[in-house]
């Protein structure tokens, strides 16, 4: 028996993931990247062979810790911590028996200091400990891709302020965008139009981010084909074009309304599909119509 927790209290057990690595010359652990592996679940499982699933979320700078909200509703007993996950196509487990015991009082309450060595698991090694409230940094861990952070620092003090502004490459919009604190989902208050903004940290913080390269261009120009086409005629769409009304403008000079998408769309007027005329080029989808009166025309886009 490792940790005796008094009943009604919800804490957080961190399980830090390594992988054996051997060769001629050394064997050795190394931090294991837990966003290599998929369906990763952590089980508490009591003498009665119920089992509860455990939020989980994955933490440390080198995405090789994961951090287990354990729930305050948990009857008095013992408890077992099974850990599994798929990598490479193998699925992974450890039972580390007898780790929590939910007790009545204070006085039996066990929280060893340091890190608790846990089962080994084939080439894996589990390693257990827990970080209270009072902790003086919090950790920030980053996934990007095809984007920016203005800041990326790899830790703040607790209850500090952090914001940044993502920035898409050249060529993306913002895609996906996940914020995780303390293993919840913060994104609703803490992401909004570029910018991330945490008023003060509390914990672990995890920030998911990617480009998204369904960039859309709309206009009208002078070009009936493709031989006359030049897509710097194009307004670039700052954001997504699908689900929205796009109103063009044609002219006597330019009477051709021409769209560009790197995924297929369907356009609709007044509810019917519009008649356009379509080809793909290189990744790229382009649409135009023929020759239009002067005037003003509103299109709606779906993704096909």
């Amino acid at each position: 028996m490792i940790y005796k927790i008094v009943q009604g209290n919800a804490f957080k057990l961190h399980i830090l993931v390594r992988k054996m690595e051997m060769s001629k010359e050394f064997n050795r652990l190394v931090d294991f990247d837990m966003t290599q592996a998929s369906d990763i679940k952590v089980e508490l499982q009591c003498c009665f062979d119920d089992s509860i699933i455990v939020p989980t979320s994955i933490g440390g700078i080198e995405h090789n810790v994961l951090v287990c909200n354990i729930p305050s509703t948990l009857e008095i007993g013992n408890y077992n911590v099974a850990v599994s996950w798929t990598y490479e196509g193998y699925a992974m487990k450890s039972v580390e028996r007898n780790i929590l015991q939910i007790i009545e009082t204070n006085q039996r309450v066990k929280v060893p200091v340091g890190v608790f060595q846990g089962e080994t698991v084939g080439m894996f090694d589990l390693r257990y400990y827990m970080v209270t409230k009072n902790q003086s940094d919090c950790t920030f861990v980053y996934s990007l891709d095809d984007v920016t952070l203005s800041s990326t620092p790899a830790t703040l003090k607790l209850g500090e302020k952090f914001e940044a502004t993502l920035t898409p490459a050249e060529g993306f919009n913002i895609g996906l965008v996940k914020v995780i604190m303390d293993g919840a989902d913060i994104t609703r208050d803490a992401y909004k139009d570029g910018k991330i903004e945490i008023p003060a940290v509390s914990g672990y913080v995890s920030i998911m981010a990617n480009g998204d390269d369904n960039i859309y261009y709309y206009g009208s120009t002078a070009a009936k084909n493709m031989c006359q086409f030049n897509i710097e005629d194009l307004t670039k769409v700052v954001g997504d074009m699908v689900d929205k009304s796009i109103t063009i403008t044609t002219t006597k000079d330019k009477p051709y309304i021409w769209f560009a998408s790197r995924v297929p769309v369907v356009f609709t007027q007044s509810g019917f599909t519009a008649n356009l005329n379509s080809t793909k080029v290189g990744d790229i989808y382009y649409y135009w119509s023929d020759e239009l009166k002067a005037g003003e025309y509103t299109y709606n886009a779906k993704l096909k």
